[in-house]
């Protein structure tokens, strides 16, 4: 979960099973806290496109959900996601996008001192 500072918004990440014959779909939805969980709203839902992307831990894609300033959210996910929803605003915030690769730490044999 990551939480909006300055702010009771909040944005949170789960993957959820799409079926007996199929794989699983990563969730983000964006809430507030003075609301019931209910409120909050689906803003992504993406899956792995049979594999193409890659994956995350529980079956879920890999992805980066991080407020960058007050309202701000961004979300950054595996570039090989197939993307099914991808809503701009949610709860009066603004909500940006990035396909790419994962941030992977080099080897400690490869890092500089």
């Amino acid at each position: 979960m990551a939480r909006d500072l300055g702010s009771d918004r909040y944005a949170t990440t789960a993957a959820r099973s799409c079926g007996a014959t199929t794989g699983y779909a990563t969730v983000v939805r964006v809430g507030r806290a003075s609301e019931s969980q209910d409120d909050a709203e689906e803003v992504f839902v993406a899956d792995s496109d049979h594999g193409a992307a890659r994956a995350g831990g529980g079956g879920r894609i890999w992805t980066e959900v991080v407020w960058t300033k007050k309202g701000q959210l961004s979300i950054n996910y595996a570039s090989g996601a197939r993307v099914f929803k991808q809503r701009t605003t949610a709860k009066q915030a603004s909500i940006s996008y990035r396909a790419t690769e994962p941030y992977m730490m080099p080897p400690p044999s490869l890092r500089q001192p």
